[in-house]
Formats: C-alpha cells, sequence, structure tokens
C-alpha cells in the first residue's frame, strides 16, 4: 500500500542496513484521468490538502499541530524528467530535506522522491551519487498497442461455450 494515499501504485528503493534515517528512492504512480495539465495537477493536489488542513484546524483549533503539504514546501520550480517537462519541489522534513519530481506521461503522474541534503546521513555524498544515477537514467517506456491490429494475429475459429450458434 503507497504511504502517500493518493498514489495508486509505489515503488520505494531503500537502503535497508542503516542507523537512522535511511536514504530511499520513490517512485508515486498517480491517475491523471482528467487529462489536467502538470499545473492544474498540483494545484489540484494543493486545493485538497489545503482543505484537510481547514478541517484539521476546525477540528483541533488554530493552535494545534495540523502540517500539511504546503506548510512543508521550501522551494518550487520547472524542471526535465526523462525529456519531459516537470514540476520539482523541496520539502522540509525536519532533519533533512526532500526532493520529488513530477510529470506527466499517458493518463499518470509520475512522482520521484528523494533525499536532497541531509546532515544526518554519515554516507550523504555516495548516496546523493546513487540517487543521482538513479534519476538521471529513469525513462519513460510506453507501449501502445492497437487491438485490431492484434486481432488479426488470432488464427481459428472461435465458438461460444453459452450459444453453440455464436
Amino acid at each position: 500500500k503507497p504511504q502517500e494515499d493518493r498514489a495508486l501504485h509505489e515503488i520505494v528503493i531503500r537502503k535497508e542496513e542503516y542507523e537512522g534515517h535511511r536514504p530511499s528512492f520513490t517512485i508515486d504512480i498517480f491517475t491523471n484521468d482528467a487529462g489536467r495539465s502538470l499545473n492544474d495537477w498540483w494545484n489540484l493536489w494543493l486545493s485538497d490538502v489545503d482543505a484537510e488542513k481547514a478541517e484539521c484546524l476546525k477540528e483541533h483549533g488554530e493552535d494545534a499541530p495540523c502540517l500539511f503539504l504546503r506548510d512543508i514546501i521550501e522551494q518550487e520550480e520547472s524542471t526535465i524528467l526523462a525529456g519531459t517537462p516537470a514540476h520539482k519541489v523541496k520539502l522540509f522534513k525536519f532533519d533533512f530535506e526532500e526532493e520529488c519530481v513530477y510529470a506527466i506521461n499517458g493518463n499518470y503522474v509520475y512522482g520521484l522522491c528523494y533525499d536532497g541534503n541531509n546532515p544526518n546521513d554519515p554516507d550523504f555524498i555516495t548516496n546523493k551519487e546513487i540517487t543521482k544515477k538513479m534519476y538521471e537514467s529513469f525513462i519513460f517506456d510506453v507501449f501502445i498497442v492497437d487491438i485490431n491490429d492484434k486481432i488479426k494475429d488470432i488464427v481459428g475459429s472461435w465458438q461460444s461455450t453459452d450459444d453453440e450458434k455464436s
């Protein structure tokens, strides 16, 4: 189950044998069936989170520790992911920084998240280099199959099991 509840799928690659914070590289896949632009998709996510925060504050009061996505964004910028326009955010995660890059491919939004600056990681430079190689090797590989082309390849006689005449 994805940790990000909006994600359809989540792939987490993490260094297990580690004391304290474990460096990781996460790929979240979100649906974008409405065909929104990346900017519209991102703003919808933020507005949904803002509504959740408003409910938290309503329920627990103005002094409640209602901390949501918009509260931890340190920086936003446009970038490129695998040759595709993307949106990059830097997130404050209390004792380290996380960077996430979101891009659209087909009816999905892909989010790649990894450690940014992390003073608590004794192998930060090595881990950052590994993360960089993973990020730079990411590609979108799309297989589009026209079902009509495949039907021509199905050879044989077909008969319904429910109706012998069909």
